[in-house]
């Protein structure tokens, strides 16, 4: 697939910690009696269910400086977590910039926690920052649960009045597309350099035309729905994940493309977030199918990188694509159906200021 010499960008998934509870992600699941729990197949770095982070003395330990010397990004968002939650999250991106003063950094968060002087940090060590803000006052926390709008915005302005570069990227559904125009402006208004709206994927899916939103006693408080604005080229993505499964596929592999690594919080190293989330949410054709042919799971915690290079864990994965690719490699880089990333595109409308 290509070497460590060519590496050129980390996806650092920091944490899988998260103070919110968004009724779509994949880090929760239910119990036998329907509450709400952290979705078992989330392990730490001892292989147990559970949640971890990747502290700085990790991060030094797997990437030392003449490493870091040879990226061009390195870019913090992942399947889980919140990213600012992480202890060392700060401490990270000044080390990578200290070593690599011309790389891109840049982080996704819902931007709900820390104190407004960690994001003049931020903003001073030129991470571009993109704020998922998913409507106004009366709506963002109907998706973004327990993430409090005001400290959102509060947090969003200071680190843009101290310099940093932000994007405000709203998930559009029923209950707030009225406000797509009103967080246009307002974006624009506060210093945001862009507003991109987004068409969750996971209705299509999941083929939900209501997702119940259940609180942790088992009780559902609301449903979503999906938004009915659509974005131009806007398209129904469950057609594309059935179909990418029954084709043979010709793989464009965007890791292979972009010289790309991606680093899960408990170490587990993958070419991309996709294979990740296909061995640690619900996806179970995917889940087996990984197993059958690759059943490797290489860790920093227990390898180092040039070990787990020598181990032709990427060369295993490429092996699949001449004949019957991952499942996941179909639906996501499949060049003849039209993959879900193209779909998943399709769905969002990016403007800059």
């Amino acid at each position: 697939m290509y070497n460590i010499s060519e590496i050129r960008q980390i996806h650092l998934e920091t944490t899988s910690l998260c103070q919110s509870r968004c009724p779509q992600c994949g880090r929760y699941d239910f119990d036998e009696d329907g509450k709400l729990i952290i979705n078992p197949k989330i392990t730490d770095r001892n292989g147990k269910s559970g949640l971890d982070q990747i502290y700085f003395s990790d991060f030094y330990n797997w990437f030392k400086p003449k490493f870091v010397s040879q990226l061009d990004s390195l870019y913090m968002c992942g399947n889980f977590g919140e990213p600012i939650l992480a202890r060392d999250c700060l401490k990270i991106f000044a080390y990578l910039r200290t070593f690599n003063p011309r790389m891109a950094l840049s982080l996704n968060t819902n931007g709900g926690y820390r104190p407004k002087e960690w994001w003049q940090k931020l903003a001073k060590l030129k991470v571009e920052t993109t704020f998922g803000i998913d409507g106004l006052e009366d709506t963002h926390s109907l998706y973004r649960v327990k993430v409090p709008w005001k400290r959102v915005i509060e947090n969003a302005q200071s680190f843009i009045d101290a310099g940093g570069k932000a994007k405000w990227q709203m998930l559009v559904f029923k209950h707030n597309e009225h406000q797509m125009k009103e967080c246009e402006k307002m974006s624009k208004e506060m210093g945001f350099y862009s507003f991109v709206y987004e068409h969750t994927t996971r209705f299509g899916e999941n083929s939900y035309p209501k997702w119940p939103v259940i609180n942790p006693k088992g009780e559902i408080t609301h449903y979503l729905e999906p938004s009915s604005v659509s974005s131009e080229g806007y398209s129904d993505i469950s057609n594309g994940w059935e179909e990418s499964t029954k084709t043979k596929q010709t793989i464009e592999c965007s890791a292979r493309r972009d010289r790309e690594l991606y680093i899960s919080a408990n170490g587990t190293v993958l070419p991309c977030c996709h294979i990740d989330s296909c061995i640690s949410m619900f996806q179970f054709d995917d889940i087996a199918d990984y197993k059958k042919k690759i059943d490797m799971y290489p860790s920093l915690h227990k390898q180092t990188l040039e070990e787990i290079f020598k181990s032709l864990y990427f060369r295993k994965i490429e092996g699949t694509w001449s004949k019957e690719p991952l499942s996941v490699c179909s639906k996501m880089c499949g060049k003849e159906t039209g993959t879900w990333l193209n779909n998943m595109t399709s769905q969002s409308k990016y403007i800059e200021f």
